[in-house]
């Protein structure tokens, strides 16, 4: 007959994971940025204007030359 294995209460479960996490490198890295983004806020308010400005010129670029603004042909080609 095959034995359990003895598993700790720490080693599961969301307490095992909240620990985990709090030692994990992103954790740190996002620690970083929040208390950037307190000290320069009117840094990181220039960076997500940039960002979002980037993305709308992205998406235009994108739908200017991807042809993906016509029509669909499939649908029209039956009338």
């Amino acid at each position: 007959m095959v034995e359990s294995v003895g598993v700790r209460d720490e080693h599961r479960g969301l307490r095992a994971l909240v620990a985990w996490l709090a030692g994990h490198p992103i954790t740190d890295v996002k620690e970083r940025v929040m208390a950037f983004s307190v000290r320069h806020e009117v840094l990181t308010c220039l960076a997500t204007g940039a960002a979002a400005v980037a993305m709308v010129w992205l998406l235009t670029w994108f739908l200017i030359f991807s042809g993906l603004d016509e029509p669909v042909q499939f649908i029209y080609g039956s009338f």
